[in-house]
């Protein structure tokens, strides 16, 4: 276990620094060419690179009321859920043909353009209600946030771009739930006319074998049929289950075409960003924030590398007793 001392910031590193100040103080102006040329590297490659805006739309997906046991099970990795269901490839295409974005990696092929979009599209989900289960039909309707930032060049085409996002994403959800509500009412719907064909035969053949009963009494037999009959009576009943499932199902299909299984409510609808400072202006306080932080730096590191003698301190440093020196 280490000391208290061990934990105490090092008295020595002040010092030190003072000390290779001093000697990078001999030579000033190498460090002043050091920190000048690296400033213009930085500003030079930062005023070449396009500025950038983003515009953010926030939405709040708010569940239905009705019938939400029958409802579609939302993602709980929501995020990746909206970036690679809701946003397909083939709707950020339509994203992309509308606004005219990326017309060079279109040329050289659509996954060029998707991969771009993609680059620039951030999907944020927090407050994700529907993580938990609720507990019963009279807890609240569960909800969650989710923003949607898409980041271009021009701050008017972020903005329009981000709108269209968030319609694409409305739409792609109902779309969804309504094509899974519909498969799912397909899949009872042929369930259960296959639990009616096969009960129908079973009830047939429990007659004809009643009619045979009758004809050649055998108590073996009847006690057969007896059970046939509870086996019949339990599948009915199952039956019957299975047809209140599937009715739900169907009312959920007619929920979900109406939109009233997820409701989509604008809580940001976002806004084109405006550059707080000119180009120029930018440049210049990047310039002098960097110049004055490398500034020190390219002293410490010209001292620490630089073999050369300058004074006495020097010399005790390697083990040198200077001479004619108090």
């Amino acid at each position: 276990m280490s000391a208290w001392r061990d934990e105490e910031p090092d008295d020595r590193l002040a010092p030190e620094a003072r000390y290779l100040l001093g000697r990078a103080a001999s030579r000033p102006l190498p460090a002043l060419a050091l920190a000048i040329a690296v400033t213009l590297a930085v500003v030079t490659t930062h005023a070449l690179m396009p500025r950038r805006f983003a515009s953010t739309v926030v939405l709040c997906a708010t569940e239905g009321s009705l019938d939400e046991s029958s409802a579609p099970r939302q993602s709980r990795a929501l995020a990746a859920y909206v970036e690679s269901v809701l946003f397909s490839s083939e709707r950020l295409l339509e994203v992309i043909r509308r606004h005219d974005l990326y017309p060079l990696q279109r040329a050289l092929g659509p996954d060029r353009a998707l991969e771009a979009f993609r680059d620039n599209l951030h999907v944020e989900v927090w407050r994700n209600e529907f993580l938990v289960e609720r507990e019963s039909v009279n807890d609240p309707a569960r909800s969650t946030r989710l923003s949607l930032t898409f980041t271009a060049a021009d701050p008017e085409l972020a903005f329009a771009v981000a709108q269209d996002l968030a319609r694409v994403l409305v739409a792609s959800a109902e779309e969804r739930r309504t094509s899974d509500s519909t498969r799912n009412a397909a899949a009872l719907a042929h369930a259960l006319a296959e639990r009616k064909d096969d009960l129908r035969q079973r009830r047939e053949a429990l007659a004809r074998s009643q009619i045979e009963l009758s004809v050649k009494p055998s108590p073996e037999r009847a006690v057969v049929l007896a059970g046939e009959e509870a086996g019949l009576a339990r599948q009915e009943q199952a039956l019957t289950e299975l047809a209140a499932q599937q009715a739900k199902v169907a009312l959920r299909v007619r929920i979900e075409e109406r939109a009233m299984g997820l409701g989509f409510d604008v809580v940001d609808a976002g806004r084109p960003e405006r550059a707080r400072l000119s180009q120029g202006a930018e440049l210049v306080i990047l310039g002098a924030t960097t110049f004055v932080l490398l500034l020190p730096l390219a002293l410490l590191v010209l001292a620490a590398f630089d073999a050369r003698l300058y004074r006495a301190e020097d010399l005790r440093r390697l083990g040198i007793a200077p001479i004619g020196v108090m």
